[in-house]
């Protein structure tokens, strides 16, 4: 396991790099276009999460004795807060932060739009 300070260092360089992403995508893309790419970051995270957490769960519980198996969820845990490498939380986060957003600005210019034609 790499050293604590390195772990922080790391997921904190994804997370400002994911802010930062956020802030400019969020001033340029239409509505239906950030719903639409929140939408699919979301969904990559999600998918990327998920086969992650599948190979390292099919690779750790064959190599340790079944008592340990009760610990799952936090191996689960502990793999991803190690895996610097890949940032699949961030990009899940912040594609549901696009998705959001999107959906209240459609939202939004859809009621600006209905008041106007009244």
């Amino acid at each position: 396991m790499p050293p604590l300070q390195a772990l922080a260092a790391l997921h904190g360089f994804w997370i400002v790099l994911a802010i930062a992403s956020l802030a400019l995508v969020l001033h340029r893309l239409t509505p239906e276009r950030l719903r639409l790419l929140g939408l699919a970051s979301t969904a990559t995270g999600v998918v990327g999460l998920l086969a992650f957490i599948g190979w390292d769960l099919t690779n750790w519980l064959g190599t340790v004795a079944p008592e340990f198996r009760r610990y799952s969820f936090q191996r689960i845990l502990f793999a991803i807060g190690t895996n610097s490498d890949v940032p699949l939380v961030q990009v899940t986060a912040a594609g549901a932060v696009c998705w959001i957003a999107g959906a209240v600005r459609r939202r939004r210019n859809d009621s600006a739009n209905h008041l106007v034609e009244s």
